[in-house]
């Protein structure tokens, strides 16, 4: 087909989206909206190609909000959460605004694997742009907390430290808990110990270790090696930290007993 022909069609089945929106036919309509401009696009070049790209998302991204539950609906919500992780990764914005728009596009890709009947290469898919986009996210705001946090080498570093924990200590929380699955999950239990330490709140940091610990420890008590080179530091520096905030406790303990 011509891009002519494609434009024709495109705009005969955009009119099936306007007049009879209710009906069964209207989401398959924008479906193969998006398809004409797809192929237009691999048709065209410069301002043209990305004119024919935008109407395509467009399209899929009318198709997402107005019938999420339409067979076709996991393929849109797919395209919609591609879109918003190629605006993250345009340059010029913070941390901040990379990280809001990351999770759009998490929060798509999640959509898309509720839609019922979505075919398994589609699932496939999603399901990898989801690992990649919760690394990237888990990354992001990882760093975002190990960057309020200075390494404490000398004495006003360890006050600032102790100063900056509070607010770091979010950071932390929020990867662990939105993105166990990531290194950086497993690395922010780590983070967050340090911080409580800092605080010298000695049983939230025992406890921020001793979880990491226990993901890599199987039900008979055996080490389970992470697969991860940064994670198998990771552990044994928790094992570390845990052992001497348990000695540390005992040498309190067995002072108090003595006086």
């Amino acid at each position: 087909m011509s891009i002519d022909s494609y434009k024709k069609a495109a705009s005969a089945y955009r009119g099936v989206v306007d007049k009879f929106s209710d009906s069964e036919y209207a989401p398959e309509a924008l479906y193969v909206t998006a398809a004409c401009y797809m192929y237009m696009s691999e048709m065209l070049a410069g301002a043209e190609q990305q004119k024919a790209l935008d109407d395509m998302g467009s399209a899929y991204k009318e198709l997402a909000e107005k019938y999420p539950q339409s067979e076709h609906a996991a393929k849109a919500f797919l395209s919609v959460g591609n879109d918003y992780y190629n605006q993250a990764a345009q340059p010029g914005l913070s941390p901040e605004e990379q990280t809001e728009i990351y999770k759009q596009s998490l929060d798509n890709y999640r959509k898309a694997l509720q839609v019922p009947g979505i075919v398994n290469t589609t699932r496939m898919a999603v399901e990898a742009y989801i690992r990649e986009t919760e690394e990237v996210l888990a990354r992001g705001m990882y760093n975002l907390g190990a960057s309020i946090i200075p390494v404490p080498d000398t004495d006003a570093q360890m006050v600032q430290a102790k100063a900056n924990a509070p607010t770091a200590i979010p950071f932390f929380e929020e990867v662990i808990e939105n993105f166990p699955d990531t290194d950086f999950a497993d690395l922010s239990h780590v983070q967050l110990g340090m911080c409580y330490e800092y605080l010298e709140k000695y049983d939230d940091a025992e406890k921020s270790y001793g979880d990491l610990i226990a993901k890599y420890t199987d039900e008979n008590g055996n080490s389970v090696s992470p697969f991860s080179q940064n994670v198998v530091q990771a552990v044994a520096f928790a094992r570390q930290r845990k052992g001497k905030i348990m000695a540390y406790r005992l040498s309190i303990r067995a002072r108090e007993q003595s006086q």
